[in-house]
């Protein structure tokens, strides 16, 4: 999409595509039909292709004018819906929000959403509590926390709203003075007999069960060797030299000092990290909205 694109072009195409017709189009959104025409030239000029076929007689969509309705109705209405939500929230005056949050989720996701709170929010005090996600679900549904982050243990917990804000593929990192380090591809084999640091398997079963799968169904037998809860603590003990260990790209996209990280090339691309942003049902409607607002602007972003 080319620079000029724009919601306004945007409602001014939907205007014309259900209308099929400029003029009762310029009469919709409250602007005479040149303006109109001009909008929709430069929409049609910003993706480099023509939208609608016009005659005298006649207005259609082009087949890219319809590919391009459904998205175009889809943005304005998630728009529409968070302008609503911050508006609410602006005008309820929430005074406190507690965070909760595993360190895996302080890369980028965390800071994400303060930003997004203290811009809709201004007067709000943000308090922060580090916890594992055992605790975090048990602080939100008691009232303690109003929202956290942590990789959810099952799709949906009873009583809380559960969103997905980031979904990260698993990468190994190595300590830098390894010689599997210096290898420019790398592969499940070469993790064989390696000392392997991992995420404690009581915290998040099912996924520990489909790692280690992973690696009989490639033939390798992990040899775990140390257990971390956080990726940040196994980067950590990875650059100390205690080993290797697969963690989210998320984690390694700002690199560490000491280890060298390197993509599995025969990895099961299945395997992946969700990180949720939870919090509850039944919270005031001010905060809801808040939250709301707060998630959209991060997956917008």
């Amino acid at each position: 999409m080319g620079p000029a694109l724009n919601l306004q072009h945007l409602k001014h195409f939907v205007a014309v595509a259900e209308e099929l017709h400029f003029g009762r189009a310029a009469e919709r959104v409250g602007m005479a039909q040149p303006p109109l025409s001009q909008s929709i030239r430069r929409l049609e000029d910003s993706l480099g292709c023509r939208l609608f076929l016009r005659t005298r007689r006649r207005v259609e969509l082009t087949p890219a004018g319809d590919t391009l309705l459904p998205h175009a109705r889809d943005i304005l209405h998630q728009v529409e819906y968070a302008e609503k939500a911050v508006h609410r929230a602006k005008e309820a005056g929430v005074t406190r929000i507690t965070i909760g949050f595993t360190p895996n989720a302080l890369t980028e996701s965390v800071p994400a959403a303060m930003r997004e709170i203290r811009r809709l929010a201004p007067g709000a005090e943000i308090t922060l509590s580090e916890g594992p996600t055992t605790e975090q679900v048990a602080g939100l549904l008691s009232g303690a926390l109003d929202v956290g982050f942590f990789h959810p243990p099952e799709p949906q917990i009873k009583g809380l709203e559960l969103r997905t804000v980031e979904r990260s593929s698993l990468v190994v990192a190595i300590p830098e003075d390894w010689p599997q380090a210096s290898k420019p591809e790398f592969r499940m084999a070469d993790l064989a007999d390696q000392p392997l640091l991992l995420f404690p398997a009581r915290y998040r079963p099912e996924f520990h069960l489909a790692i280690v799968s992973a690696f009989r169904a490639a033939g390798v037998t992990p040899r775990i060797s140390q257990e971390a809860t956080f990726s940040l603590t196994r980067l950590q003990l990875v650059a100390a030299g205690m080993g290797m260990s697969l963690i989210s790209d998320t984690t390694a996209r700002n690199g560490y000092p000491g280890v060298v990280i390197r993509r599995v090339e025969d990895l099961p691309g299945g395997l992946h990290l969700e990180l949720g942003m939870a919090w509850r049902r039944n919270a005031p409607a001010p905060v809801r909205n808040l939250l709301t607002a707060t998630f959209e602007a991060i997956r917008r972003n």
